[in-house]
């Protein structure tokens, strides 16, 4: 099995990088620089630098997505599936893996046990059964504040197959500016996650590109949209749950493998980078459930049809997604 980790980073090496090189030993690594990037060497793995990234003649990507941006980390993701990649993982340069990274993984597992089918928070429901100060994870509507939906036990179906596993991060947790302006942010320990399973869902919840594990196939269509700022890899995970959903596959919320220490950010700035989505993401979710899946098209143009069906009136950049497509088709035909 061919597997590869995606990232991007700014920084110098750090032990984030080391972690994954320690512990990830039978997984390339795919580091994406930026033009803030210093370059360095990655063992089993590479470092692609801006004037790499720019040589990839038979890409849009890499030539229209702005510089200095996360979105970038996707040229990994063609890399990868130029490599023939069947796992996909999507890390980020401030979370350090643990030992047991990577050791369960979830993905082409078909569930035996309840799955969760409402829209909700796995997190929130978590910290609410062991602590008196819950946590809101970045990307839940803000509609859900008063009252989070209930979960519902149900029996997987046959088709129910995991493609999509998120692990949670002890640390510093995944929450949105408004919680850290507050300071409500919690550090997340072994108290925090204690009686915590894997949960396998069919309901629509918030995917991060900190710690995310993809049957390659899928992760392109963990896209990152650079319009909405600091929610652009949720509205991502969402958008690509639908598809996954209408394939009948499910995803999987599991246990914590990585420890973020996270870097120093202006919390003002993260706030106002986060707003579209506070005022936006309870009406990508309506537009999602509403979307009628065509089994008949692939499924990039499935996750390109829903994208520029909302890139209307959700400012999501037509050049983008049009050259991601065409991106991910000449990269799949590529496959080692």
């Amino acid at each position: 099995m061919k597997k590869f980790i995606v990232m991007t980073t700014i920084y110098d090496r750090n032990q984030a990088i080391e972690s994954y090189e320690e512990y990830a030993s039978d997984w390339g690594i795919i580091i994406v620089g930026d033009r803030k990037s210093i370059p360095y060497r990655v063992k089993n793995g590479e470092f692609i630098t801006i004037e790499d990234q720019l040589m990839m003649s038979d890409y849009v990507t890499p030539r229209i997505m702005p510089e200095n941006t996360p979105a970038r980390r996707l040229i990994g993701v063609l890399k990868a599936l130029e490599y023939g990649a069947d796992l996909i993982a999507f890390l980020d340069d401030d979370n350090i893996m643990r030992s047991d990274w990577g050791k369960n993984i979830y993905v082409g597992q078909f569930p035996r046990d309840r799955m969760i089918t409402n829209t909700c928070n796995i997190l929130m429901h978590t910290s609410r059964r062991d602590l008196s100060n819950p946590i809101w994870a970045r990307g839940l509507p803000l509609e859900y504040i008063d009252e989070l939906p209930e979960y519902v036990s149900v029996a997987p179906g046959g088709g129910d197959e995991c493609v999509c596993q998120e692990n949670f991060w002890y640390g510093d947790g995944d929450v949105d500016g408004m919680i850290r302006l507050t300071g409500a942010d919690i550090p997340l320990t072994s108290r925090f996650y204690k009686g915590f399973v894997p949960q396998f869902t069919r309901g629509y919840h918030p995917i991060n590109s900190q710690n995310t594990i993809m049957a390659a196939d899928y992760a392109p269509l963990f896209y990152q949209f650079i319009e909405i700022g600091r929610m652009g890899d949720i509205w991502g995970g969402y958008i690509a749950q639908r598809i996954i959903f209408g394939m009948e596959k499910c995803v999987c919320f599991a246990e914590p493998t990585v420890v973020q220490r996270r870097h120093h950010h202006d919390l003002i700035r993260d706030f106002n980078d986060e707003i579209l989505g506070y005022k936006m993401t309870n009406y990508l979710l309506e537009r999602l459930v509403n979307y009628t899946y065509n089994p008949d098209k692939s499924m990039i143009d499935n996750w390109a049809e829903i994208a520029m069906d909302l890139s209307a009136d959700l400012w999501l950049g037509h050049e983008y997604i049009e050259g991601w497509v065409v991106d991910v088709k000449r990269a799949s035909n590529k496959r080692i």
